[in-house]
């Protein structure tokens, strides 16, 4: 097991490396681009980091003043060669570097059996996962999870992170004997190892609800920020101004899309004029993602055509004849079909992100 400080930075690590590859797989798909969106992503995700191995340094404090307390009246050169004594070679010479190494193992070994349930959870977090993505497979082939991603990812560390350090511990055993061996050769250093070494104090209910209440506020910021960045993403933003013309276009096709609309009896050429500029405004709003934007122009494109019909419908002389009354129509019917297919692709692009 590792000591209290390389936890703590690994927290932090971890904490950077789940929040930026959250927003990552999640803000990707929806066009986050350039800097103006990954220095936000980095900044923050430092952040989350640095909170995480804080949350993690207070929440084992009491590790730390035990873990220190065993390293307690060791020089420099000493505590180096405890940090190095598992390394192949011969055993210390030194009585309080064995005696501080193996009162240090039995400390961790403690503290190591304590963190059983870590596995458990993360197994459990695996199923979930697991769960998640088959669903979503079932749903639609070409969706991925990202929560169901990252918490396949949190729960494969939580399981791997016990596994390696048992498996540590296991290839430690026969320098262990040895460290041992060399500890019973003197009665003073036996005597000395066979003193129990104080464990840290299981945190109070009160401190246990503190570090809660911290955790928990920590990952509603994400969320809320994580929501806040998708609500304003390109994508999103783009597929809202889709939802504008298509609510715009349904609203309006009872009226402008009638068979009679194109003869003067129809709505006043103004209200076409109106309508296409509007469709022209909306798709402007979704230049932010080139791919949804697209549609919007065309659909712009097609409505401005369609108000040149019903300008050349309305012409002096030109209702007046059948022959051109039906071309007009024609093309008419022909736009209002284009237009309604763009607006089905765009509605499609949009609901692969939704």
């Amino acid at each position: 097991m590792s000591s209290p400080r390389t936890r703590c930075w690994f927290s932090a690590g971890w904490g950077f490396l789940w929040c930026f590859g959250y927003a990552s797989v999640t803000l990707i798909p929806l066009g986050a681009r350039g800097y103006r969106w990954w220095l936000p992503i980095v900044g923050f995700s430092l952040l989350v980091g640095l909170s995480t191995g804080a949350l993690t340094a207070w929440m084992e404090r009491g590790v730390a003043a035990s873990y220190a307390a065993v390293l307690d009246g060791l020089s420099a050169d000493q505590r180096r060669q405890v940090a190095k004594v598992w390394r192949s070679g011969p055993v210390p010479t030194d009585s309080a570097v064995v005696i501080a190494v193996l009162r240090l193992h039995g400390l961790l070994d403690r503290y190591r059996q304590a963190s059983r349930s870590r596995r458990v959870a993360g197994t459990v977090l695996v199923g979930i996962a697991t769960v998640m993505l088959v669903a979503a497979a079932i749903a639609d082939r070409h969706a991925v999870s990202p929560s169901a991603v990252m918490f396949l990812l949190l729960g494969v560390l939580m399981v791997a992170a016990p596994t390696a350090t048992a498996l540590r511990s296991r290839r430690q055993r026969p320098r262990l004997a040895e460290l041992r061996a060399a500890a019973q050769a003197g009665p003073v250093v036996a005597a000395a190892v066979a003193q129990p070494v104080a464990a840290a104090a299981p945190l109070t209910r009160a401190e246990r609800v503190r570090w809660t209440v911290a955790a928990v506020f920590l990952a509603a910021v994400c969320v809320v920020a994580l929501q806040v960045a998708m609500t304003h993403s390109p994508r999103r933003t783009a597929c809202r101004a889709v939802n504008a013309v298509v609510s715009e276009i349904y609203r309006d096709r009872d009226s402008l899309f009638a068979a009679g609309a194109l003869g003067p009896d129809g709505p006043p050429l103004s209200e076409y004029q109106d309508w296409s500029e509007s469709l022209r405004r909306r798709a402007s709003e979704a230049d932010s993602d080139p791919a949804t934007a697209l549609y919007l122009h065309r659909i712009a494109v097609l409505g401005a055509q369609i108000v040149g019909v019903v300008e050349r419908a309305r012409q002096l002389g030109q209702a007046d004849s059948a022959t051109t009354l039906a071309d007009n129509q024609r093309a008419y019917v022909a736009f209002i079909d284009a237009l309604v297919a763009e607006e089905g692709h765009a509605l499609d692009q949009c609901r692969r992100v939704a």
